[in-house]
């Protein structure tokens, strides 16, 4: 099984949403609470969120 169309839609997605207010609120909670742990968590929402998109583009 090829995995690049995967991993390329998951960057593109991934670096699209970085402008957006999210990337405002990451920034907001990493100042106030541990940075570490809201990148993790940041990027797992990503993760899951951008995972659902692409598993479900192909429907």
């Amino acid at each position: 099984m090829d995995l690049t169309p995967l991993v390329t839609s998951f960057v593109l997605f991934t670096v699209m949403e970085l402008g957006d207010k999210t990337q405002i609120a990451v920034v907001t909670m990493s100042l106030r609470d541990r940075p570490w742990g809201v990148f993790i968590g940041a990027i797992a929402a990503f993760a899951l969120i951008d995972g659902f998109s692409i598993a479900l583009g192909g429907l």
